[in-house]
């Protein structure tokens, strides 16, 4: 999947963060990381293991990674809005200063 087509919220952005700082980090399922594992932006580093003497699964407690698309993505969503609010402030900045420069003016 090509990360620029996933959008994430804060949230999600903020757990894709913590879990890239903290790999094999353990964390309870939620709705952003549902989608974090739906996206294939993290995967299951400790998936449970087959016993074949008892012919079932051992399951662990699960633990996280982000992948190389998870990487892109965190990337991609800093780069996003560093795009969108630096020009938001940059104008603001020049509206007010162009109306002091008009009340002065009078």
């Amino acid at each position: 999947m090509i990360s620029s087509e996933v959008v994430l919220s804060f949230r999600e952005y903020r757990l894709l963060k913590k879990i890239y700082k903290n790999p094999n980090s353990e964390l309870v399922l939620s709705e952003p990381l549902n989608r974090l594992l739906t996206h294939k932006l993290i995967f299951n580093s400790n998936p449970p293991k087959y016993d074949p003497c008892s012919g079932k699964f051992i399951a662990k407690f699960p633990m996280y990674k982000i992948s190389e698309d998870g990487v892109m993505a965190l990337r991609t969503w800093l780069k996003d809005k560093i795009r969108f609010h630096l020009p938001l402030l940059l104008s603001i900045l020049a509206l007010i200063i162009s109306a002091i420069a008009l009340w002065r003016s009078w």
